[in-house]
Order: structure tokens, then C-alpha cells, then sequence
């Protein structure tokens, strides 16, 4: 590389190879570590609520934001009171966000009262309009016979 008067600098250091992590210091913006991290904590809350994997989009994004907040934690502990504002306001944004995804896939007692309420009377409707499709079935068949007759 040379400067701006030609002079050729050998001491410039040789580029980067890809996938270094040369730079990551949380690695909460790193895709590679949160993605890492992600595989890990599906799993692990796939084990603890066989349920979400009825909702894979909203366990992959609960999954990516766990990361996210574990990997900033981590930071957070190891800088102690050094912890930047901006760590520890990104840190509390993404465990909002994580508070929220578990809420909707009933990973919280309140949340899970109301997914499985919400179940009871969705299973309730589905028997109704069976019930109903039965009874039209039988007039039907009814009718049929009769008209048979």
C-alpha cells in the first residue's frame, strides 16, 4: 500500500480472512454467534415447552433474541459498573423483546392460563360446528329418505 507521496508501506497488516472475529467483543451483533447461541436455546426451550414448536417463527425469533440478551449480560458482568449506558440499555430492550415473545408463546403462568384458555374455547368452537355438521347431515340423510320413499 503506498501513502500519498508513493511511498510503498510494508507494514500494513494483511487483510482479514473471512469469518475472523477479530473485531466481536459481545458478539450481540455478530449473526454467527447469535445464531450459534440460537440452535442452543431452541433446543433447550423446545425440551421445557414441547408446545412452541406449534409456532417455529416466533421460537426462532425468542431463540436469536435469548442470545442476543445472554451475550450482552455476559458483557454487562464483565465490565461491571465500566457497563456503558448504551450496553446496558441495549441489554433491557432485548429482554423486553424476549418478554414479549415468551408472553405470546405462554411461557409465562399468566400468559400460559390464557394460551391454554384460549385453546379450551377454540377446541369448544371446533365441536360445535362439528355438532352442527352432524345435524345437518342427519336432516339431509332425513330428507333424503323420505324423498326416497
Amino acid at each position: 500500500m503506498s501513502n500519498a507521496d508513493g511511498i510503498v508501506n510494508d507494514r500494513r497488516h494483511p487483510d482479514f480472512e473471512p469469518g475472523n472475529e477479530a473485531a466481536v467483543t459481545h458478539g450481540a451483533r455478530s449473526p454467527r454467534k447469535v445464531e450459534e447461541m440460537a440452535r442452543g436455546i431452541s433446543a433447550e426451550l423446545l425440551e421445557r415447552f414441547p408446545v412452541v414448536a406449534d409456532y417455529p417463527e416466533t421460537l426462532t425469533a425468542l431463540a436469536r433474541v435469548e442470545g442476543v440478551t445472554r451475550l450482552l449480560f455476559s458483557e454487562i458482568v464483565s465490565k461491571g459498573v465500566a457497563a456503558k449506558e448504551s450496553l446496558i440499555t441495549r441489554y433491557f430492550t432485548a429482554e423486553n423483546t424476549g418478554a414479549k415473545l415468551r408472553a405470546s408463546l405462554g411461557m409465562t403462568p399468566m400468559s400460559e392460563a390464557q394460551v391454554a384458555r384460549d385453546r379450551a374455547v377454540a377446541t369448544s368452537a371446533a365441536v360445535d360446528v362439528m355438532g352442527e355438521l352432524m345435524k345437518q347431515g342427519r336432516q339431509t340423510r332425513a330428507q333424503q329418505e323420505r324423498e326416497g320413499e
